[in-house]
């Protein structure tokens, strides 16, 4: 369940700009010379029990843009939703 949802969290990321230039920073809503590359071309999801980059905050930066709830560390480094 955790990968299903965060392949869902990674198409909602990506539904409205779906195509990129190959860096992943200029994204296109429709394909073209300039933006070639689907956002699941050499893209693999995959979830673990830890928190391999504790330092990397991107999906709270999503959260809070998106208005939802963050998510914070425990001291075993995993994570687990805030009341």
């Amino acid at each position: 369940m955790a990968l299903a949802s965060a392949n869902a969290r990674y198409d909602k990321l990506h539904k409205d700009a779906p195509y990129h230039d190959g860096t992943f920073t200029h994204w296109s809503k429709e394909r073209g010379p300039g933006h070639p590359f689907h956002y699941r071309d050499g893209v693999t999801v995959w979830v673990t029990q830890h928190n391999l980059t504790p330092d990397d905050d991107w999906l709270n930066d999503l959260a809070k843009t998106l208005g939802l709830r963050v998510l914070e560390g425990d001291e075993q480094g995993q994570e687990r939703h805030a009341e």
